[in-house]
């Protein structure tokens, strides 16, 4: 069986508040969304960054969704 996969996009968030002494990036890193086109995936990162702490990053990485 052939898996179909649609590339998508997920925003993340990497907080960088978190306790210091933690090096477990999974208490630091949070998906936020998934869009399905790459200039929807910049605005909304564009958006974040503006109004959220300095203490958080937003980016955005390529992936792709399983189809069903």
């Amino acid at each position: 069986m052939k898996r179909q996969y649609q590339q998508a996009f997920a925003i993340v968030r990497v907080d960088f508040y978190k306790d210091k002494s933690d090096h477990n990036l999974a208490n630091c890193i949070t998906v936020k969304k998934i869009v399905w086109d790459l200039e929807t995936a910049k605005s909304e990162v564009d958006r974040l960054s503006s109004i959220n702490s300095p203490d958080s990053n937003y980016f955005w990485q390529t992936t792709r969704v399983e189809a069903k």
